[in-house]
């Protein structure tokens, strides 16, 4: 049998002398960084910080010989390797962070600190491809995050807690949220659930609700279920423009007077202003019309006008303008609903006469 005069830990110096002051000086930069640290709670003291380790990092056969073991003791334990060396993750300025890693767990929180100029672009940024580097994000913000196409959403939130919140914004000085979108919308609410009344639950001023029939519902009053206004919706006339003049949009007076029992579709599309330019009046898609309605010259002792929408096939059971005597002057103000195509419908009752029709403003 052949004896090995070299014995185990002369071996290791003599195979792995590299290895073995690799070790020291990590361990003496890391005695540095955990200098640079501040960390709250308890943390494990880093070797050379400890009273069972020698003061001096000269002596590599002992510092590997104590790394070595505490490695082999961690595995033997069903540990990781890195037990000896666990500290809060961290990188001085310009270090990595490495990513890509499995799930991970913490108990206390992760604070990044920035202490630099306070101009210039995102502290914190992340992005699905390359192109996101340098990106137009918003200026001088703390996190951004940035989609080229490879993901649709850059930023998101989700509460599964019972009354929970998925994304809280607030500013002290300033606006809570800005939102901007130029091509599709600004804000998308998605239209689900019941109308803001019939939700039984406990509410809270300033709700917004979006039912599934489109309908938006603001909380103005708060409890179960609260007070609620229905400001838009499919069932709604939205808000009123009023035009910056009234716009003349039909005059029958060029022509023969509207005849009793006859139906007259007009367009409110476009008017003529004072100067006879004709000019956008009520938009395609409008709700309905506030116009002013002039009847002159009437025919027989009395009369009517029906003025109704022109997506309506027949006429309603009421009048817009009535006359009482022949040849009368009289006008009224209206409001009323209007088709697609912001058309309207005139239909005079028992006798005949002359319309005039000008736009004051619409609903959308």
């Amino acid at each position: 049998m052949t004896v090995d005069p070299v014995g185990p830990s002369e071996r290791m110096e003599i195979v792995m002398p590299k290895f073995v002051d690799q070790i020291a000086e990590l361990t003496s930069r890391r005695a540095g960084r955990r200098r640079q640290i501040v960390q709250k709670g308890d943390v494990v003291q880093p070797p050379e910080e400890r009273s069972d380790v020698p003061s001096s990092v000269a002596n590599r056969r002992e510092a590997f010989k104590r790394l070595v073991g505490g490695t082999v003791g961690a595995v033997a334990a069903g540990g990781a390797a890195s037990v000896l060396l666990s500290e809060p993750a961290a990188a001085l300025d310009g270090g990595n962070l490495v990513i890509g890693n499995d799930t991970q767990t913490a108990q206390t929180e992760t604070a990044l600190v920035y202490n630099g100029s306070p101009g210039g672009s995102s502290i914190f940024t992340v992005t699905d491809s390359a192109d996101g580097v340098g990106a137009a994000l918003s200026p001088n913000s703390s996190i951004a995050g940035w989609c080229s196409g490879l993901r649709n959403i850059a930023v998101s939130g989700y509460s599964r807690v019972n009354r929970g919140v998925g994304v809280y914004a607030s500013s002290e000085l300033g606006a809570g949220i800005i939102a901007r979108g130029g091509v599709q919308a600004n804000v998308q609410l998605f239209a689900e659930g019941s109308p803001g009344p019939e939700r039984t639950t406990s509410h809270n001023v300033g709700e917004l609700v979006c039912d599934s029939s489109g309908d938006l519902w603001f909380s103005i009053g708060g409890g179960n279920p609260g007070t609620w206004r229905r400001i838009s919706g499919p069932s709604t006339a939205g808000g009123l423009v009023v035009l910056p003049e009234p716009l003349r949009a039909y005059d029958s007076r060029s022509g023969a007077k509207l005849a009793a029992d006859s139906t007259t579709t007009i367009s409110l599309l476009t008017g003529r202003n004072g100067a006879g330019t004709a000019v956008s009046a009520v938009p395609a898609g409008s709700s309905a019309a506030v116009v002013n309605v002039t009847l002159t010259g009437t025919v027989g002792s009395f009369g009517f006008l029906q003025v109704y929408s022109g997506a309506l096939a027949s006429p309603p059971a009421t009048s817009a303008v009535n006359w009482s005597a022949a040849d009368q002057s009289i006008a009224n103000e209206i409001t009323v609903a209007v088709s697609p195509t912001a058309q309207i419908k005139l239909r005079p009752g028992v006798g005949s006469t002359h319309v005039i029709v000008d736009v004051v403003g619409y609903y959308r």
